[in-house]
């Protein structure tokens, strides 16, 4: 459901159900794939604040290695929203990288040159 919102819906309610999602009493854990449209959802919105959140979530639960398509995402969020240095952080700390990887990061650098 939150994937549905965050691409094709209202990012805003998919943001909203994943916050509900995390709390008491519901308190369920999200995967790989409910982290990923999380932070796509941010990404349409812009919402740079509410994926740093997110981010800051995935450190706590010792989640940021655990899938290459969350870095993408978080690279790409980072990206969008302006702040190249954390995308390129995240980038040069993936431990592998794919296909997707490498042209979101090359944009990043080339939005970032005058």
């Amino acid at each position: 459901m939150i994937g549905g919102h965050a691409q094709f819906g209202d990012p805003n309610f998919a943001l909203k159900l994943f916050s509900k999602m995390l709390l008491k009493p519901y308190a369920i854990n999200p995967n790989s794939f409910t982290i990923s449209c999380a932070l796509m959802a941010t990404t349409h919105l812009s919402s740079f604040h509410f994926g740093r959140q997110i981010h800051a979530y995935l450190f706590r639960h010792d989640f940021l290695h655990a899938k290459l398509h969350v870095s993408n995402c978080l690279t790409d969020m980072y990206g969008k929203c302006g702040d190249i240095q954390s995308a390129r952080k995240v980038f040069d700390e993936m431990h592998e990288r794919n296909n997707v990887s490498w042209p979101a990061m090359e944009c990043k650098d080339r939005a970032q040159k005058p």
